[in-house]
């Protein structure tokens, strides 16, 4: 359930409400119905295809994620407000977990590596959901990748990237790569900038939330099973008009734009 946060001046301000405290095992029973459940809504609801979404399978999508934070106790805090649809959104990377915060907030699809399409469960759910992938390193999944970024746009749907194509802990920013902002310039819609930020109940950084490294995807879910009071700051900028800008300076703004708002989180603004 989303709720009005006063803690934030800023914006569109909105908040996960955080559930009851839980035990890990708890949280771990909690989350498995709740995969059960997706399961369920993507066989009757999601079929897959080039369709836009209507209101409804729109209202599932975000509940279901949302629900997923809820599980996890993480608390979302949005400033600024999503861009008109469609808008392609470019957004640091720190977690698996950006995806559900950035997904309970918006609609929006995603362009995801290949090897998630591999997963079991997760794999199917995102190709139910028309999740995008990309193969790195490869030319032609690069390709067909923004080709499918393009349509998607073109059909009115928003859709989410990121840029640096690789997670960090959270207080730094990667390259921005600008082969992905190529796919708003074909698609003639608006590039948004988000920032998120991960910290603990008391706002500060919280670089344990970091999917990096070696890290292996169930022993971060158990970790993350094993926290409470998880805050995510998620700000979305002004929309960034294509016309007249190369990828290149689109990656280089978005990129600044984003480091900007981050070293405010960092410094507790």
């Amino acid at each position: 359930m989303l709720r009005p946060d006063t803690g934030v001046d800023s914006g569109w301000d909105l908040r996960l409400a955080a559930p009851a405290r839980r035990g890990r095992a708890a949280k771990l029973v909690c989350l498995l119905s709740h995969i059960g459940a997706g399961c369920l809504l993507a066989l009757l609801f999601f079929r897959g295809g080039s369709d836009a979404w209507n209101i409804r399978q729109r209202a599932i999508y975000r509940w279901w994620h949302g629900r997923l934070c809820d599980i996890l106790d993480i608390s979302v805090r949005v400033s600024g407000r999503p861009g008109r649809e469609p808008v392609l959104l470019v957004s640091n990377h720190v977690s698996w977990l950006d995806i559900p915060v950035l997904a309970g907030v918006q609609p929006v699809g995603f362009l995801a590596k290949r090897e998630v399409r591999d997963w079991p469960v997760v794999g199917w759910l995102c190709r139910r959901v028309r999740t995008r992938f990309i193969a790195r390193g490869s030319r032609k999944s690069s390709a067909n990748a923004l080709g499918g970024l393009v349509d998607d746009l073109k059909t009115g749907r928003s859709m989410a990237v990121f840029p640096e194509g690789t997670t960090h802990e959270g207080s730094e920013l990667g390259n921005y790569h600008p082969l992905v902002f190529q796919s708003c310039i074909d698609a003639g819609v608006k590039v948004q900038p988000v920032v998120l930020f991960y910290a603990d109940h008391r706002g500060r950084h919280l670089p344990e939330a970091a999917f990096i490294g070696d890290d292996g995807f169930v022993p971060h879910l158990w970790r993350m099973l094993s926290l409470s009071g998880t805050r995510v700051y998620v700000h979305f900028a002004p929309v960034i008009t294509p016309e007249g800008e190369t990828r290149r300076d689109l990656a280089r703004e978005s990129r600044r734009i984003a480091a900007e708002r981050l070293g405010g989180f960092l410094g507790g603004d």
